[in-house]
């Protein structure tokens, strides 16, 4: 078996330079044909861990309104939204070295096995990593690896600051 590969990245509501946002990440993760477009046939993911998509877009979006603040100025009382380009939301994508093609060949089922584990023991990685932190994980195998999103949201952080999740931000 290869290396693994493990990607983690932070996004905000705002778009990005290169065009990556909540709402893109979030499409693209349950196959939004605007966001999936690089897939020849997209499918829509398998839930591993947590709540649904469109339950974790509504977590972001109340953790967002609920970090807002109020300031007085001059005597009035001004709400204070959370920047839009502030990163609120941590993705942790983790691909499995063996062709999806490749999962089910064997005649033993040993190389499904071994994948199953290895969803089994990420699931674990990031629940003890991020604890009530991570919402949800899903799985998807319409790519030619398949792979794992978990998706975190730094609603223990007042400020939502997914950046302070981030392990090479933070180091």
């Amino acid at each position: 078996m290869g290396p693994q590969f493990a990607h983690i990245e932070t996004y905000s509501v705002k778009q990005n330079k290169a065009g990556n946002s909540v709402a893109q990440v979030l499409g693209e993760a349950i196959r939004d044909a605007l966001y999936s477009q690089h897939i020849a046939n997209p499918q829509p993911p398998r839930l591993v861990y947590g709540v649904d998509i469109p339950m974790l877009r509504l977590l972001h979006d109340q953790m967002i309104a609920g970090a807002a603040t109020v300031a007085t100025v001059k005597g009035k009382q001004l709400k204070r939204a959370i920047r839009k380009d502030r990163n609120t939301l941590m993705t942790v994508v983790s691909s499995y070295p063996v062709p999806v093609a490749d999962l089910d060949n064997d005649k033993t089922g040993e190389t499904r096995r071994m994948y199953d584990r290895w969803v089994t023991l990420n699931v674990g990685h990031f629940k003890e990593k991020y604890g009530n932190q991570l919402k949800t994980v899903i799985e998807h195998d319409d790519e030619e690896y398949p792979h794992v999103h978990a998706y975190i949201l730094p609603d223990a952080d007042p400020g939502v600051f997914a950046d302070g999740m981030h392990p090479g931000r933070v180091a």
